[in-house]
């Protein structure tokens, strides 16, 4: 059975079993391992210090919460360039969904995320719409003089993936801008699959939340909720590519003026979290 396919009952699982795979995948250095770890919010990370080591793989199991619905996932940093080529060709078969990177800085790095595309379409071509896919630009901090990967070559380059202009999102891992935008694009496109997409638990009770001590969740609102608390707001995608006026870099993230951004938009902002046990709980006020 495909992993983004089966119907998930996680109070009756096993802890340590995820629900579904998703895999960060795109050239060396473009910025995947420190994207991973803020959304992670992994403490003291040499990567976010600027240390680089070249990741081979690492996957990470964590639980999130969204809306009344609870699901497991396996976050799984990749090597970038070709050095593991059997390694990559596994997870195009098998995650169940994608966040491919690349940087401002890497032109490089378009080229590979191309070839990922072709092995992707060729390998499940006839199931690529009901798979999650977001296209990160990150390393958006930079200067724009040194930008070498411009919105129009970004564009190009999801046109080829066919992936939607409102599934590129424009961040900075080292200033933790727009991270939780990635989630939030994801679980999107999942909810616009509806029955094809991937199913979790309906309803999780709060006794079971509050025994799952190690987890870390975030409240992103419900489809029952869209109305109110939508996943994206048309006001925090206003310039994500075309249709929308203006470029997706200037609507998401401003180049470096010396000091951090605070990551999501003002609606995002207005909200706040609350801590449940130890699990950080996204809570619409």
């Amino acid at each position: 059975m495909q992993p983004e396919r089966y119907f998930i009952n996680m109070i009756n699982r096993e802890d340590s079993e995820p629900h579904i795979d998703v895999v960060l995948m795109g050239g060396a250095q473009v910025g995947k391992t420190a994207i991973l770890h803020r959304m992670l919010h992994i403490p003291n990370s040499p990567t976010l210090s600027g240390k680089y080591s070249p990741t081979i793989e690492d996957s990470f199991i964590r639980e999130f919460l969204v809306g009344t619905q609870c699901c497991r996932l396996r976050l799984i940093d990749t090597a970038g360039g070709y050095a593991f080529p059997a390694m990559q060709r596994l997870w195009v078969k098998k995650a169940s969904a994608f966040v491919f990177v690349c940087a401002r800085d890497d032109p490089l790095g378009l080229e590979q995320l191309r070839g990922i595309g072709a092995q992707l379409r060729e390998e499940r071509g006839n199931e690529l719409n009901k798979i999650p896919r977001v296209l990160v630009v990150n390393k958006c901090d930079l200067p724009r003089e040194d930008w070498l990967v411009q919105d129009v070559d970004v564009e190009h380059l999801a046109d080829e993936m066919d992936i939607s202009y409102l599934s590129i999102v424009s961040t900075s891992a080292m200033l933790n801008t727009s991270i939780i935008q990635i989630f939030k694009a994801l679980w999107k496109q999942n909810e616009e699959a509806g029955p094809d997409g991937i199913q979790f638990d309906f309803e999780t009770e709060s006794s079971f939340l509050n025994r799952r001590s190690s987890a870390f969740a975030v409240l992103f609102g419900s489809s029952a909720a869209q109305k109110r608390n939508s996943i994206i707001q048309l006001n925090d995608r206003r310039a994500i590519g075309r249709p929308h006026a203006g470029s997706f870099s200037e609507a998401l993230i401003r180049t470096r003026p010396g000091v951090a951004h605070s990551s999501g938009s003002s609606a995002w902002l207005a909200r706040t979290f609350t801590k449940l046990g130890t699990m950080l709980v996204y809570k619409p006020v």
